[in-house]
Order: structure tokens, then sequence, then C-alpha cells
């Protein structure tokens, strides 16, 4: 169902089925995120005592407080709902916005919200681009941060991509140069980096970037490898030796010797990026990390 601004419309229905102590729900379709909650209606021992239970995130994040029927519905609602609880006939209707004393929205907010109290608490939780929209809208609105999004935010916030990695392979490279003393060219008599930049290929694609170097030490040369992978996140360092093999013909050997875990780093990294600060990653610091 669209309304007039393209977007699917909240929709509430109340819904009897006389089961025990819970003798129906408020069944939410949320046009915003496209979730589904539901909101038992209790038998609270008559008529007059119909209740649920709705959080009020605003108020406190984990109690749901009791709100009788008949503060939530509109009268002639109500008594409709008196009715088929009296004669055990069970009803469904939905409900449009006078139907209710206080509107719909909130309704909706705060149960799109205990929804994703509830879900942040499971051990991998996940929440689509529009809910991180939604809870960025609602932030503004007065509700309170939930930690699992707030983590969230910022990894999107910080969020790798390849011209980003590529600066922080450089940064982690030339750190390794300024900590090395200069090696001595055996051709030139010149004093040259250790890390020389051969070839850089990025893919954005595949999400893919491969930087080369050769490894310039005063026992040869060889190259050094920097592999990194949008999917994992992690930046690979190879080490790249020239072998005999056994028709004494010199091939490559490739060998790796460390990942790096860049979205540990990527934070302290870019922040150094963008301000132009000396603050750098140690050699010692990216293999361990």
């Amino acid at each position: 169902m669209e309304n007039g601004q393209g977007k699917s419309e909240h929709i509430v229905s109340l819904n009897l089925t006389h089961d025990e102590e819970m003798i129906g729900s408020f069944d939410i379709l949320d046009g915003e995120s496209g979730k589904t909650y539901s909101l038992p209606v209790w038998d609270g021992g008559n008529r007059d005592n119909l209740y649920i239970s709705p959080l009020d995130p605003k108020v406190d994040l984990h109690v749901r407080d009791v709100t009788y029927l008949s503060d939530v519905l509109d009268s002639d609602v109500y008594n409709r709902i008196q009715h088929a609880y009296d004669t055990s006939q069970m009803d469904s209707l939905i409900l449009h916005e006078d139907d209710l004393q206080h509107g719909k929205s909130e309704m909706i907010e705060n149960e799109r919200f205990a929804n994703w109290i509830e879900r942040s608490e499971n051990s991998s939780p996940s929440f689509t681009e529009k809910e991180m929209s939604l809870y960025q809208d609602m932030q503004e609105k007065g509700y309170p941060p939930i930690y699992a999004l707030e983590a969230m935010k910022s990894t999107k916030d910080h969020q790798i991509n390849l011209d980003v990695a590529e600066k922080i392979i450089k940064r982690y490279v030339n750190q390794r140069n300024e900590d090395r003393p200069l090696v001595q060219s055996k051709t030139d008599d010149q004093e040259r980096q250790q890390y020389q930049l051969l070839s850089a290929k990025k893919d954005h694609e595949s999400g893919t970037l491969q930087m080369k170097y050769m490894d310039r030490n005063n026992a040869g040369f060889k190259s050094k490898t920097f592999s990194y992978s949008k999917e994992s996140g992690m930046v690979s360092e190879y080490e790249t030796n020239m072998i005999m093999d056994r028709s004494n013909l010199l091939s490559p050997k490739m060998t790796m010797i460390k990942e790096i875990n860049i979205q540990e780093v990527k934070q302290e990294s870019i922040q150094s990026i963008n301000e132009k600060t000396t603050t750098h990653i140690t050699h010692e610091e990216g293999l361990e990390r």
C-alpha cells in the first residue's frame, strides 16, 4: 500500500483471539522499515481492565508499563472491543489515526525501537541501511542511543574504500621507510629508500587492491606485496623471493608474512590522514594488529 509520498503506509490492526490471558494483539506493519511487530492485549480480569504493555524508550529502555485500552483507543472503538470481549466473539479491525487517542506514529516508533533493542542483544545483530537511517532520525526526536547501532554507525562513518585503503598502506610503508636506515645502492653509490612502489592495481568492482613494492636491502632485491580485500577488510603482506627450481630457472616464490587487520587501524589512520598530523602506524604495531 503506497501513500502520496511514495512510501508504504503504517498499518495497525487490532485482532481479538480470546486465547487465555492474552485475548488479542495489536499487529503493526511498519511502513518505514517494512518490519512487523505484535503488541499483546492482556485480560485484566474484566472488560474494563483490558491492557497492553508498550515500551516507552524515552523513559526506560527495558521496562514496559501497563496501559489500559481505555487510554489508547477512541471511545467508539473501545466500546466495540468491550462488546467483543463480553460476547466472546472474535473481532478484527484496522485502526486509523482517529481510532487512537495519541495517533499511531508514536506507537509504531516505540515498537520499532523495542524491536531494535531486542535484536541488538543478539550475538551478531544485523540492521539494514534503512533502519540505520531511521535510527538517526529517531535520535533527533529524542530517542536514546542503542550500543549495537552506535557501533554500526561508527563503523559506517569510517567505512573503508579502496582509495582510503591505498592511503593507509602508503602511510604504513612510508613509516617503515622512516624507521629503517637508507640502503646504500651497490650500483651507483647512492642511498635509496628501502621500499619503492612498483605498481598499484585497484579493482573497484571486486573491491580489491594490490600494491607491489621493491624491497631493497644490502643482501639484494626482493619484492613486497600488500593485498587488500574489501570483503575481508584485511591487508595481507607478502614477500616474493626468486628461487632456483629443478630446471635451474629462477622463479618467484611468494610467502605471506602477516595479515594486518586494517579495520582495527583504519580510524587512527583516517584521522591522521584527514588532520595531516605526524602520527604514523609503526611496522611493529601494524603487524601485531
